[in-house]
């Protein structure tokens, strides 16, 4: 083997570890990020556009106009009537009109029984209503979140995937001019042209994620995909997140405490007892009040004076049990929401702990790995400047350093991705 000859390949080789190894470094000690938007401005922009999100905010302004129809329904209502009736003259057969004019005001009794219970109801709707809003912005967050940092990942292994194209073709040149020497067989040139193969159609496949994760990002936040070209390095990794400063248990209580969903489900649960406290108040007949001033003719007579009435109705159809048990039934099924979400989010914040934890290991294990397998790769080509392996060794070594660098480059991201979720599960 002519030494001309192994400088081309190892040269070869060795320019393909360098392209890939900036890299992977880059990504034990940053978080890259969109130069035209970063992910604050990401999620910003996604809120905006979230449907969820704009439903959680006019539910909320319904709530509110309901809040203040139960306020406004407790005031008095002003009244207004005139009458008109024949009715007989005094000692005459003839008939004569009686009319007369009442303004004046009223109240429904029943009403003003029921309304406490009917304003708590309303005012905890809309706490319920706003934490639901709350939440709604935490969930698209999250979804935008994992869109951000897959777009980032995609980004970066298309970039990868381009530097092994060249190295490939690289080690294709190398393979022919070797064989042509007589230094290598055959077989070396046609594995350099599978190796090609395989990067054209690696690339290809990059390609097409890439294009697809910056498009859904491009779509959530309303940004032009084109915009989504440039990264930057982004800020420094902490070597140890909040994530790993709380215990599982200590990341559950902190979410059971602080997260809006829970916060809603017993919003929900205290209208729902405020409503079993309203059917309970029906059970009484309904009592409307009037008072005024009448003036008018009675009997051919000017007639003018106070007036007062009390109306009471009794419905033939009694609901007073329905109520009750409808409010009652709902009152239950909140309380199951409310447990079984308490338990869930206590159950995903503690696992948003663990992954987190599990991330930023594997972030080392993986960087790790990855230098070994370069080590690896570059003893690997040393033998084979000396004869000791073959360029099926060589090419074995390289796979495994190519595919110890996706997972370096996979992990930095999942750390990312796993610190901010964690951010949003446990507040």
């Amino acid at each position: 083997m002519s030494r001309i000859a192994f400088v081309t390949t190892s040269t070869a080789l060795l320019a393909l570890a360098m392209a890939i190894a900036p890299l992977s470094a880059r990504a034990a000690g940053t978080t890259p990020t969109f130069v035209a938007l970063p992910l604050e401005r990401a999620l910003d922009l996604a809120g905006v556009r979230s449907a969820s999100v704009l439903r959680a905010i006019a539910t909320v302004r319904r709530s509110e106009a309901e809040l203040q129809i139960a306020r406004l329904s407790l005031l008095p209502s002003a009244t207004a009537a005139y009458a008109l009736a024949p009715q007989a003259g005094v000692n005459s057969p003839a008939a004569i009109a009686q009319h007369s004019w009442t303004v004046g005001a009223g109240i429904s009794i029943s009403d003003l029984v029921s309304g406490n219970a009917t304003i708590r109801s309303a005012a905890a709707a809309l706490l319920a209503a706003q934490r639901d809003a709350d939440s709604a912005v935490l969930r698209e967050r999250e979804r935008t979140v994992k869109l951000y940092f897959g777009a980032l990942q995609a980004c970066a292994t298309l970039r990868l995937r381009e530097q092994l194209l060249e190295g490939a073709t690289a080690d294709q040149d190398a393979a022919a001019v070797r064989t042509r020497k007589g230094d290598a067989p055959q077989l070396d040139l046609v594995r350099a042209g599978v190796a090609l193969a395989q990067a054209h159609a690696e690339l290809a496949r990059a390609t097409a994620d890439r294009d697809d994760a910056v498009a859904a990002l491009a779509s959530e936040t309303g940004v032009d995909s084109a915009s989504l070209a440039d990264i930057s390095e982004g800020a420094p990794l902490e070597g140890h997140s909040r994530a790993r400063s709380l215990t599982p248990e200590d990341a559950a209580n902190r979410a059971v405490a602080g997260r809006p969903e829970i916060a809603s489900l017993r919003a929900q649960l205290q209208a729902r007892q405020a409503d079993l406290e309203a059917a309970h108040a029906s059970a009484f007949p309904k009592l409307v009040a009037g008072a005024g001033y009448q003036w008018g003719i009675d009997s051919g007579q000017p007639a003018n004076g106070t007036e007062a009435a009390i109306n009471v109705e009794f419905p033939l159809g009694f609901t007073f049990a329905q109520r009750t048990q409808i409010a009652q039934a709902e009152i239950s099924a909140t309380s199951a929401d409310l447990d079984e979400t308490t338990r869930a989010i206590a159950l995903s914040a503690a696992a948003a702990t663990r992954d987190a934890d599990a991330a930023a290991l594997a972030l080392e294990a993986s960087l790790a790995a990855r230098d070994q397998a370069h080590d690896a790769l570059h003893a690997i080509q040393i033998g084979y400047r000396e004869g000791a392996s073959s360029s099926l060794d060589v090419s074995e070594a390289r796979r495994t350093y190519v595919q110890a660098s996706l997972d370096a480059l996979a992990a930095q991201y999942d750390r990312a991705q796993a610190d901010a979720i964690f951010e949003i599960e446990v507040p």
